[in-house]
C-alpha cells in the first residue's frame, strides 16, 4: 500500500516541548478531546479498509465506553463521532440524533488560515479537519443542529438532510485515507489539547452569527421561525424576502432567491416546501397572482436543487466516483441464493394469489440460514428485513415452517435474523433512507472480516412506494434510481404483480405489470407462477446481469389446519401453508406438466371404466354391443376404446365377435345375479 504524508508546518516553541505528534495514539487523541463519560453515555467510532466510496465501507461502527479501547488503525480509514451519545435503559446504542447527549468539540472541514484551534489534522493532500475543544460541551441538541447547519452553509462540512449532522463522523488521528491513490496517512500538524473555546469564540473564528445559533427561546415569530430553518444564513435580506412573500412584493424573485438560499444551505426539501407554502398561504389574498406563485413553489424548488444543492463530501473532494476495478483477476459475485439470486435490486413478480409471500418468506429464511432442507444455505449469512403490507401473514408463514420442522433454528435465533416491518407508503427518497438505515443498522461481519449487508424485502411495491402512476416510465425510473442509489448494491427484493392477462402457460412471455423501467433498472427479474400440478410453484429468472448456475427453483407446499384459542373466547380453525425451495429446471417443470397431464388422463379413463361396468351391470345379461356402449358413454371414441381395451387386458370385461359386431360383456362372476 503506497502512502503519502503531508509535511507539517513548523511548530512553535511551546509545541516543541509537548509529546511528539507522531506518537499520539487514537486512544489518547479521543481521551484528550472528550470529557469523562457519565452514566449511560458512550462515544462512537468506526474503521474499515475499503475506500469510503466503496459499497463495502462500514459506516455502522461501535459504541465506545473506554477511550483506551480505541485502537490505532494503520491499514484503512478510522472515524469518530463528534458527539457524546446516550441510550435509555434497555434500548440499543445507536449513532442517531435522538441519542445525542453532549457536543464536546466543533470540527470544520478544510478551514483555511492560522486561526487558533485545538487541533489540525491533514486528511489528504491539501485538505484538513480543524477542531475546537469546547470549555463546556453543548447539551442543547437544537444549538448543536443550528451550529452544524451553519457549518454546512459555510461549506465547512457536508450537508446531511437526514438530520444526523450533530453526530457526524470526522477522522481519527491514526488512520489511512484510502479514498485516493496513493493512500494518504493522516498527520496531526497542530495539537493543543488543553486549549479550549466557548461557542461564541468558535463562531467568531468561523464567521458564523453566534446569536442565530445560540438564541432560540420562546414562541417563534414568523421571522424568527425562518431564521431557525435557515440555521446560520446570516444575510440580512432573508427577512425582507419573507416579508415580500407575505406582502405580495416581487413575488417571483423573492420566491426563487429564498428557495435557492435554503437549498444551498442543505436544508431538507420537504421543510422548505412546507415552510414556503405556509408563509404564502397564511397571507393569501385570493388573487390570481398568489395562486400562480403557490403553484410555482415546486418548479422553483426543483430548479434550485439542480443548481444550488450542496455537494456531498465525495463530490467536493472528487468530481467523479471512479470505480476501483481489476483487470488481472476476476471479482466474485456476492449472492443471496448462491448461483441464483445475486445482490442488488431483484424484482420478483407474480399474479395476485400465486403465493409470492409464502415463497419469499421461505427464501428469505434460507438467506438467513434458518431453514432445514431445501436449497443449500448461501455462503454469506445475512439478516432478512421483511417490509410487508401483511405482517400477520409473514408471521403465520414463519410459524408454519417452524411447526413443520422446516425451520430448525430456535425462536431467539429467528427473531435475531428475521425482522418484520409494517409497510407504509413512502416517497422513493424516504424508501431510500429506510433502506440505507436498514443496511447501516443490520449489517453483520463475516468470520473473514467481510461486511455482509442485510437483505431487504419490500412486499409489495405498491404497498411501500408512493407512485402516482406505475405505468409512467419516467416516474418509475426516477423512483428506482433513488432507491438504487441509497441501496448501493445491497440485496433488495421488490415484489410486484404480473398482468392479469398473462397465464401460467405463458412462462416465456411473463412481464412485470406497469412501466418497463421496473425491469430495465433492476439487477435481475424473476417470476413466480403456478405449475400445472396444483401444489407446485416455480420461480424463474428472467433478465439478469450476471451468470447464474441455474435459472429455476420450485416450491412444493403443504397445508395443515390447527385449532387456535381466541382471546375473545372459543376456538378457531386456522389453515397454514408452507414449503421450502429446491433447485429445478425447465425440463423438470415440463416433466411435472407431462405427469400432471397423464394423471389427469388416467383419472378420466378410470371414470369412463366405472361407467362401462355400471352400464354392463344394468343390462339383463351383462353385455352390450361395443358401438352402442361407446355411444351411451358420450365420450371421445379414442378414450372409450382405451378404457375398454384396458378393462379387457385386465380381464375385467370380455370382448367377443358376433357377426360384424363386437360384444362387450362381464365375466359370469361379475354378472347381475352375482353367481358364477
Amino acid at each position: 500500500m503506497t502512502v503519502t504524508k503531508e509535511k507539517a508546518p513548523a511548530l512553535t516553541e511551546a509545541q516543541k516541548n509537548t509529546i511528539p505528534l507522531d506518537n499520539i495514539s487514537n486512544a489518547e487523541f479521543m481521551a484528550k478531546l472528550f470529557p469523562a463519560l457519565q452514566g449511560n453515555e458512550y462515544a462512537w467510532t468506526t474503521a474499515f479498509s475499503p475506500s469510503p466510496n466503496s459499497p463495502q465501507a462500514d459506516w455502522s461502527g461501535n459504541a465506545v465506553t473506554d477511550f483506551q479501547s480505541v485502537k490505532d488503525y494503520r491499514h484503512g480509514n478510522a472515524y469518530f463521532s463528534v458527539a457524546i451519545l446516550r441510550a435509555e435503559q434497555g434500548k440499543p446504542r445507536k449513532r442517531r440524533k435522538e441519542n445525542f447527549s453532549r457536543l464536546p468539540l466543533i470540527v470544520a472541514d478544510d478551514f483555511e488560515g492560522d486561526a487558533p484551534c485545538t487541533y489540525r489534522l491533514q486528511t489528504s493532500t491539501g485538505k484538513c479537519q480543524v477542531g475546537w475543544k469546547l470549555k463546556e460541551p453543548i447539551t442543547d441538541v437544537g444549538i448543536a443542529e443550528r451550529l452544524h447547519k451553519a457549518l454546512a452553509v459555510m461549506k465547512l462540512m457536508p450537508a446531511d438532510s437526514s438530520g444526523n449532522n450533530v453526530v457526524r463522523y470526522v477522522r481519527l488521528k491514526v488512520q489511512i485515507n484510502t479514498k485516493y491513490q496513493p493512500h494518504f496517512a493522516g498527520e496531526l500538524s497542530h495539537w493543543e489539547p488543553e486549549r479550549t473555546f466557548n461557542v461564541r469564540e468558535v463562531c467568531g473564528i468561523l464567521g458564523i452569527d453566534a446569536d442565530s445559533v445560540i438564541n432560540s427561546s420562546g414562541k417563534a415569530t414568523k421571522s424568527q421561525h425562518s431564521q431557525q430553518i435557515i440555521a446560520g444564513d446570516t444575510k440580512a435580506s432573508t427577512e425582507a424576502l419573507i416579508s415580500n412573500l407575505c406582502n405580495g412584493v416581487a413575488l417571483h424573485e423573492s420566491l426563487n432567491v429564498l428557495v435557492a438560499r435554503w437549498v444551498a444551505g442543505g436544508f431538507d426539501e420537504r421543510v422548505i416546501r412546507d415552510t414556503i407554502a405556509g408563509i404564502m398561504k397564511a397571507n393569501n389574498d385570493g388573487s390570481e397572482r398568489y395562486k400562480a406563485r403557490i403553484s410555482e413553489i415546486e418548479r422553483s424548488l426543483e430548479g434550485a436543487i439542480e443548481k444550488f444543492a450542496p455537494v456531498s463530501e465525495t463530490d467536493s473532494e472528487l468530481n467523479f466516483d471512479f470505480y476501483n476495478y481489476e483487470v488481472e483477476r476476476p471479482k466474485p459475485i456476492e449472492f443471496c441464493i448462491d448461483g441464483f439470486i445475486a445482490d442488488g435490486i431483484t424484482i420478483i413478480a407474480g399474479a395476485p394469489g400465486v403465493g409470492k409471500t409464502t415463497i419469499l418468506v421461505a427464501l428469505a429464511a434460507t438467506v438467513s440460514h434458518l431453514t432445514k432442507g431445501g436449497i443449500e444455505h448461501p455462503a454469506l449469512r445475512r439478516p432478512a428485513i421483511y417490509v410487508t403490507e401483511d405482517k400477520r401473514q409473514v408471521e403465520r408463514e414463519l410459524y408454519a415452517m417452524k411447526q413443520r420442522g422446516l425451520i430448525a433454528a430456535s425462536a431467539e435465533e429467528v427473531f435475531k435474523w428475521f425482522k418484520i416491518i409494517s409497510a407504509v407508503r413512502k416517497s422513493p427518497e424516504q424508501i431510500g433512507n429506510l433502506v440505507a438505515n436498514v443496511i447501516s443498522e443490520f449489517a453483520v461481519e463475516h468470520e473473514s472480516g467481510y461486511l455482509v449487508r442485510p437483505l431487504t424485502v419490500l412486499d409489495t411495491v405498491s404497498a411501500n412506494i408512493d407512485l402516482c402512476n406505475e405505468n409512467d416510465n419516467a416516474e418509475v425510473g426516477k423512483a428506482i434510481a433513488a432507491i438504487k442509489q441509497a441501496n448501493d448494491g445491497a440485496p433488495l427484493w421488490l415484489t410486484a404483480h404480473t398482468p392479469k392477462t398473462q397465464k401460467h402457460e405463458d412462462v416465456e412471455s411473463l412481464s412485470v405489470r406497469g412501466a418497463g423501467a421496473f425491469e430495465g433498472d433492476a439487477n435481475a427479474i424473476s417470476y413466480i407462477f403456478h405449475g400445472k400440478e396444483s401444489n407446485v410453484r416455480f420461480m424463474k429468472l428472467g433478465k439478469h446481469r450476471y451468470e447464474a448456475d441455474y435459472s429455476e427453483i420450485e416450491f412444493k407446499t403443504e397445508s395443515f389446519k390447527e385449532d387456535v384459542p381466541c382471546p375473545w373466547g372459543g376456538i378457531q380453525s386456522v389453515w397454514y401453508r408452507c414449503g421450502l425451495p429446491t433447485k429445478s429446471s425447465k425440463e423438470k417443470r415440463e416433466q411435472y406438466a407431462e405427469n400432471a397431464k397423464q394423471a389427469h388422463q388416467d383419472e378420466r379413463i378410470k371414470k369412463i371404466q366405472e361407467q362401462i361396468i355400471s352400464r354392463l351391470q344394468s343390462t339383463t345379461d351383462g353385455s352390450m354391443n361395443k358401438t352402442a356402449l361407446r355411444e351411451r358413454l358420450g365420450v371421445r371414441t379414442d378414450f372409450a376404446n382405451q378404457a375398454i381395451g384396458e378393462l379387457v387386458d385386465r380381464g375385467i370385461v370380455n370382448e367377443t365377435p358376433k357377426g360384424r359386431e363386437r360384444i362387450i360383456s362381464l365375466p359370469l362372476k361379475l354378472g347381475t345375479d352375482g353367481n358364477e
